[in-house]
């Protein structure tokens, strides 16, 4: 039975919603990009449907506009946020294949995380998103990562897809999502070593990667879960 659907989140409607209500409040760009601490160029973009928004931002809208996560991402029409637990019932209905474990809410998927030219996290083909529980996600900042290549078999398989806390570290021998000198972020077990850093894959054929000081290396995030779409 799966645990997981994927649900489209629409950008497009995500910014024009955004962008009638601050016209509606007669605010503009400038002052709502104040009250969320983004600057003028990102809220232009999503408003235009051009950057993708992190869950923490979604919830950041919401309650800035007083509407509901749901209405912003196109789950439903009513802004109402007590319309929620009624528009997950309904998809819960529509899926009886999904067991209802809580509220669910839709992670976005990604293709591909690099690092941006300023140090931060960009994010590259958007894929949809999948449901998982509210409680699960609760702690932090998630997204989706659809694997490349089977360095992490035969534990990950390609296409699977690994649900990632982003954080800047992680505990020796956990596994993460790095990336390495500038290169597209990839699954590997961190192990610490004194004075480097062992990328270690599953798949035997795949050499360890050793990271020392000073070398290109980030940690995107610490890998909670490996979701299989059969």
């Amino acid at each position: 039975m799966k645990m997981v659907m994927n649900m489209d989140f629409n950008l497009k409607l995500f910014g024009l919603r955004i962008r009638e209500l601050r016209e509606k409040q007669g605010l503009q760009q400038k002052d709502v990009a104040k009250k969320l601490n983004i600057s003028n160029q990102a809220l232009s973009n999503y408003e235009l449907g051009k950057r993708m928004p992190s869950l923490e931002m979604v919830k950041k809208f919401a309650d800035f506009f007083n509407v509901s996560t749901d209405y912003l991402m196109g789950l439903t029409n009513s802004p109402n946020p007590n319309q929620d637990d009624d528009v997950v019932k309904k998809f819960l209905e529509n899926n009886p294949d999904v067991r209802p474990v809580g509220k669910m809410i839709p992670i976005p998927i990604i293709g591909t995380v690099r690092a941006g030219s300023d140090g931060s996290l960009a994010c590259e083909e958007y894929l949809g998103s999948e449901l998982v529980e509210v409680d699960t996600v609760k702690d932090g900042e998630y997204f989706f990562l659809r694997v490349k290549g089977d360095s992490m078999y035969p534990e990950i398989f390609e296409g699977d897809l690994v649900l990632v806390r982003k954080q800047p570290d992680v505990e020796s021998g956990e596994l993460a999502v790095v990336i390495v000198n500038g290169d597209e972020g990839v699954v590997k077990k961190v192990i610490k070593k004194e004075n480097a850093i062992i990328l270690q894959s599953v798949n035997p054929k795949y050499e360890p990667i050793v990271i020392t000081e000073g070398q290109d290396f980030m940690v995107v995030g610490k890998v909670k879960r490996v979701v299989r779409i059969y």
